[in-house]
């Protein structure tokens, strides 16, 4: 993992222990791997990298590692409004780059060679009978919208990142790859005292909250740990 994420994507190592590394993707997040001798459930990762450059930083990053092709053979997805691309690492992840044209609000400076913006997304699968009311949770507690929903797929999105919610059911696109739930931490921060209050309130109610405090909330997401920071200048870990 230490040779994959710092020698091909440029990714620097933050931290690494024995059995554990932390390497940093953006200007803003960071990605924390741990030795396991459990099986590992393939986990989603969406890198949002600048359109201009897309075609530049796929061409790079497929000279040193295979680029995952759809059924027609093509392996960069053009549609509307962006663009992706999709490959794996050395335990089966699978990563994607994703760039779109008209990216709202203020954008991170481009980070490492690969010229990451921000983690866009993260796939969340779930058992097919607790899919539906997690997106009505996400809904109702987090405050997330929802896009492209469908019974078995939903992004539900807050702010800039969005959470690939997804039937254990559904396979992965492009390469037909089972939607396993994986073991995942995930730490993102907001800002806004009011919105995290009101969080931590409906946490509370809703028995979800494992614990609280001025800054920092850990909660139970049908059975993902989720850690939230007030202030935390939208740093985002995924562990």
């Amino acid at each position: 993992m230490k040779q994959f994420y710092r020698d091909i994507l440029g990714f620097p190592i933050i931290q690494e222990e024995e059995t554990e590394i932390r390497v940093q993707s953006s200007e803003n997040s960071e990605l924390i791997f741990a030795e396991t001798e459990e099986p590992i459930a393939p986990v989603h990762f969406a890198f949002e990298v600048p359109f201009l450059a897309f075609e530049e930083i796929a061409a790079k990053l497929g000279q040193v590692v295979p680029l995952l092709a759809w059924q027609d053979g093509t392996r960069i997805n053009r549609y509307p409004g962006g663009q992706n691309v999709y490959f794996r690492d050395g335990d089966g992840h699978l990563l994607e780059l994703i760039a779109h044209e008209d990216l709202r609000g203020e954008v991170p400076k481009p980070f490492g060679k690969l010229q990451v913006l921000f983690l866009r997304e993260v796939g969340l699968p779930f058992a097919p009978i607790r899919l539906a009311a997690a997106k009505e949770w996400m809904r109702k507690v987090l405050g997330m919208r929802s896009e492209l929903e469908d019974d078995r797929f939903a992004f539900m999105i807050a702010g800039s990142a969005y959470a690939v919610v997804v039937s254990t059911d559904r396979r992965w696109v492009p390469i037909s790859m089972a939607a396993l739930k994986p073991r995942i931490e995930l730490t993102y921060g907001v800002d806004g005292k009011d919105y995290f209050e009101s969080v931590k309130r409906q946490l509370s109610l809703e028995q979800k909250l494992i614990k609280g405090g001025e800054s920092t909330l850990t909660f139970d997401l049908f059975g993902y740990l989720i850690h939230m920071t007030l202030g935390g200048g939208n740093k985002e870990r995924y562990r």
